[in-house]
């Protein structure tokens, strides 16, 4: 249970950090993220520029975020692998929905993604192990 736990509060670190280097390469590279940061030589209202992205934001930085993190929760913990998934990305699937409940969505569908992650780690892991006859 221990082990769970540690690898949980590590997946909630490397989530987060995967998130920030997400966001700072799309507000980087994309012409919605240069007029969010106003860096972009055309006049755009920035909030419509945030409106327009979100869901190169949920899609192209958060889901990644959340199924790597998934798959290494269920690949590194020993026991409750399907729950401390979820719980391990539950900051990144809650910010995703933009703290609305018409983005209960997103949350949703990230929540699923992380479990599924951890679920295909799990037998991944467990395909290896050879079960000798007694």
């Amino acid at each position: 249970m221990a082990r769970t736990l540690i690898v949980a509060l590590a997946g909630v670190i490397l989530a987060l950090v995967l998130v920030s280097l997400g966001t700072y390469a799309v507000v980087r590279n994309t012409p919605a993220g240069r007029a969010i940061s106003g860096q972009s030589s055309m006049p755009a209202d920035t909030w419509k520029a945030v409106e327009s992205s979100y869901y190169l934001f949920v899609f192209g930085v958060a889901l990644p975020a959340v199924l790597i993190v998934g798959f290494l929760v269920g690949l590194l913990s020993k026991r409750y692998q399907l729950i401390a998934a979820p719980l391990a990305t539950s900051p990144v699937s809650v910010m995703a929905s933009g703290l609305v409940l018409g983005g209960v969505w997103a949350t949703v569908i990230l929540a699923l993604g992380a479990t599924g992650a951890a679920y295909v780690a799990t037998r991944w892991r467990s395909k290896g192990q050879r079960v000798v006859p007694a």
